[in-house]
């Protein structure tokens, strides 16, 4: 497959692949050339097709827009598969369905390497949403983080966790009766 062929999500998922492969007990010295090579290349698909996308984003924001804040609430690691559960709306506009992206879908678990790419993948959301806040913007995460993920996500992306808002939530139609806890942190930029 050429770099044009290849998918962003092709390329993340191999570079798991060549990390665990240099990471992996017995790997010969050449083999690990050959994956960071090949690692080094994936990484320069990425970035191009990355600023393709922000290049995209730019022409469809007007020059200079900034917003003051972000309120959200990403998926959380392993709980829901977001796309089944809004498939009306992908109906109702006509969007094509692009479960392969999804960042931390149930079908996906909650194991290590699932928390380490999506510790990943939501950091490169909110390091890019950061290039359009107000120096001063605030942003709200609500997130379910039983495994303690957001400070390691707030940093790489650039924010700063203000305060870590605990509530208690009793009732969730699609996780049944069982109450749980989750945050809403409240962040702002780090720089």
């Amino acid at each position: 497959m050429t770099e044009r062929e290849l998918k962003f999500e092709e390329a993340m998922e191999r570079l798991d692949e060549i990390v665990e492969g240099l990471e992996a007990e017995g790997t010969s010295l050449e083999e690990s050339i050959r994956l960071y090579e090949e690692g080094m290349k994936l990484v320069k698909v990425c970035e191009k097709k990355l600023a393709a996308a922000e290049a995209k984003l730019e022409k469809v924001l007007p020059p200079g827009v900034q917003f003051d804040g972000i309120f959200t609430s990403p998926p959380y690691v392993g709980q829901i598969d977001y796309h089944d559960q809004h498939v009306y709306a992908y109906e109702l506009f006509g969007i094509p369905r692009r479960d392969s992206s999804e960042i931390g879908p149930k079908s996906g678990g909650k194991s290590k390497q699932a928390q380490q790419s999506y510790v990943a993948d939501i950091s490169a959301v909110f390091g890019h949403c950061k290039n359009f806040l107000k120096p001063d913007g605030k942003v709200f995460i609500v997130a379910n983080d039983r495994f303690g993920l957001y400070p390691e996500i707030a940093q790489r992306s650039g924010l700063r966790i203000k305060e870590n808002i605990v509530r208690a939530v009793t009732k969730r139609t699609e996780q049944g009766n069982d109450p749980y806890q989750e945050s809403i942190f409240y962040c702002v930029k780090a720089d």
